[in-house]
């Protein structure tokens, strides 16, 4: 029987607190995992990875062409700390987008609608179509779109872990990769802290059909106290 993916437990409410982790092992349905709404590209497809602890590979038989899923607009940035990780592997580093992170879900018609200047908030890491080096993307009610590269770059094929942390003290954000530290922004006027936010993933295809993206696991935990 399928399991839902972990949600916070009554504790961790109580003490103001929200969790959410899923590892993708359960049947992808109509391209879109248990507990996740899709935006499916024509060509595109969302399903599980095959692999027996779990993932979702992400692909296209077209340019330009992606997936994204994300969940109801659940998360504000006005707690005291955020923190969200996600595990994935791309075929083309440099030729094609995955982001994950934040999005005020402004327009839902393509993918990319997540993450891209379509959308009026957004906090999101990763690649996009064209380099490899992977970075902190944000913006707050269209105030512009602001990229913070990290100096490290993402492989082909290569299975990274990469974390997101939002500091509320310091208005800081911080990425990771591995572990290693990647950058940090801290122009508080940026980040998008003043209405709630959907979590997401999401993949696309760059000059180049075919490529594929592999997601292990996505995880976020939020803290109010």
């Amino acid at each position: 029987m399928p399991q839902a993916p972990r949600q916070t437990s009554l504790a961790d409410k109580q003490l103001g607190q929200h969790s959410f982790g899923d590892d993708f092992q359960n049947p992808v349905t109509s391209n879109a995992p248990l507990g996740w709404i899709a935006i499916i590209d024509t060509g595109a497809t969302c399903v599980h990875s095959g692999a027996v602890d779990g993932g979702l590979t992400i692909a296209s038989d077209g340019v330009s062409e992606g997936v994204a899923i994300y969940r109801p607009l659940s998360v504000q940035l006005d707690a005291k700390y955020f923190e969200m990780e996600c595990t994935f592997s791309v075929t083309d580093a440099d030729d094609q987008d995955f982001q994950f992170g934040l999005s005020a879900l402004t327009a839902t018609t393509n993918p990319e609608d997540l993450w891209t200047t379509t959308a009026t908030d957004v906090l999101s890491v990763g690649v996009l179509d064209g380099s490899a080096a992977i970075s902190l993307y944000y913006d707050k009610n269209n105030g512009g779109l602001v990229t913070n590269a990290t100096p490290i770059s993402l492989v082909d094929a290569t299975e990274t872990t990469v974390r997101l942390v939002f500091n509320r003290s310091t208005s800081e954000v911080e990425v990771y990769v591995d572990d290693v530290f990647g950058v940090r922004a801290n122009t508080a006027a940026q980040i998008p802290d003043d209405l709630p936010l959907a979590p997401f993933i999401g993949a696309r295809t760059g000059g180049d059909a075919a490529h594929t993206a592999t997601v292990k696991s996505f995880k976020y935990y939020i803290d109010h106290a």
